[in-house]
């Protein structure tokens, strides 16, 4: 039995990852809400429950997709060591600001801000 190679696995779920963002929501705007959300909060206006479980979704969401850049994912975008998880969050959010109207997945988008600001060096 042939095994495939690796990275046709990884990208065979992060295409099966894509497509179930925007099944369940998981879009640019559901993106963007949670990073106005997590900022307000960060501000002191906590809001509801609804605004809180939110942001808190930004935040694992973000910090979930970062973390498997880091370990390699995708090769072309490198984080340093050093790049904490507040700078990762405030990266996506600040590229969320400039192109909230930009269709796709919440996962094409973090992965989108990190290639800008993180490029791997060849």
């Amino acid at each position: 039995m042939k095994r495939l190679p690796i990275s046709i696995i990884i990208f065979i779920a992060m295409c099966s990852a894509a497509s179930a963002d925007n099944s369940t929501g998981r879009t640019v705007q559901w993106l963007h809400d949670g990073w106005v959300q997590s900022q307000n909060m960060a501000r002191g206006n906590i809001g509801d429950k609804q605004g809180a479980f939110l942001a808190g979704q930004y935040v694992g969401y973000v910090i979930a997709e970062s973390d498997l850049i880091r370990d390699g994912l995708i090769p072309e975008i490198a984080i340093p060591p050093k790049v904490t998880y507040d700078e990762i969050l405030a990266v996506v959010g600040d590229y969320l600001d400039a192109h909230s109207q930009e269709n796709g997945s919440a996962a094409e988008i973090v992965v989108k801000a990190c290639l800008v600001v993180w490029p791997a060096k060849d």
